[in-house]
């Protein structure tokens, strides 16, 4: 018995046309104008999703700075609170009607080196001791003082104590020389003693002296930045 062939497809060619051809060019144009949107779209999308998330790291420093600010401030309220109470403490008069505080601030260690203090202190010393004092005068030129030709005075730069150099002539008999130098040498001012010129004649002592003074320079408070990253517990 014979068999029969088994049948083979053929494939059916699309004839070339114009409009096919048109049709296939169109195809093409599509899909590379879609891939070109494509990865445009994905780098825009990509650059908004990266500043979105250098704002958010942004925010969060922000966040984070503002909580050690607070922090530290209220460590900072906390001493200030802590130190009035000590202040008001040191601020109390003692057994001699002067407070410690006084006697360090305002007579020892002054926060000024401004002459007319001194000028102040200089008018009870001759009452008391019935000294003349003549020709005072500091570093700097001041109401009422004479420039001197020392060594210039530095600028306050830190709360370390300073000092100016102060020149003056003190004329009067010896009993009253003797009674000004007791005053002086136990003053609440700290009178550092440097040179001494003594002369005299028919009974009267003239002393040209020169004293090394001190005083605090006023405090300056200044801000500290610190990035981020380098922060520490417990830094200020």
């Amino acid at each position: 018995m014979a068999t029969k062939p088994t049948p083979t497809k053929r494939a059916s060619s699309v004839p070339q046309t114009a409009l096919t051809q048109a049709m296939q060019a169109s195809m093409k144009t599509f899909l590379v104008v879609a891939i070109a949107g494509t990865i445009v779209i994905t780098l825009i999308g990509s650059y908004f999703i990266w500043a979105l998330a250098q704002k958010n790291i942004e925010t969060a420093n922000k966040i984070k700075a503002q909580d050690i600010y607070m922090k530290l401030a209220e460590k900072k309220v906390k001493d200030l609170t802590d130190a009035e109470t000590k202040l008001a403490e040191v601020k109390k008069a003692g057994s001699t009607g002067i407070s410690d505080y006084e006697l360090i601030t305002e007579r020892a260690l002054p926060n000024s080196d401004d002459l007319g203090i001194l000028l102040t202190m200089f008018q009870k010393l001759e009452a008391d001791t019935l000294v003349k004092l003549d020709d005072i005068s500091k570093q700097d030129v001041t109401a009422g003082a004479v420039a001197s030709t020392t060594t210039p005075v530095a600028t306050p730069t830190s709360s370390t104590a300073l000092s100016f150099p102060l020149t003056f002539k003190a004329t009067g008999s010896y009993d009253q020389i003797q009674k000004f130098l007791k005053k002086l040498e136990v003053s609440t001012r700290v009178f550092d003693f440097s040179t001494l010129k003594i002369s005299g004649s028919n009974g009267v002592t003239s002393l040209d002296m020169s004293y090394k003074l001190y005083y605090l320079p006023k405090q300056t408070i200044t801000d500290k930045q610190v990035p981020i990253g380098d922060y520490k517990e417990g830094q200020q």
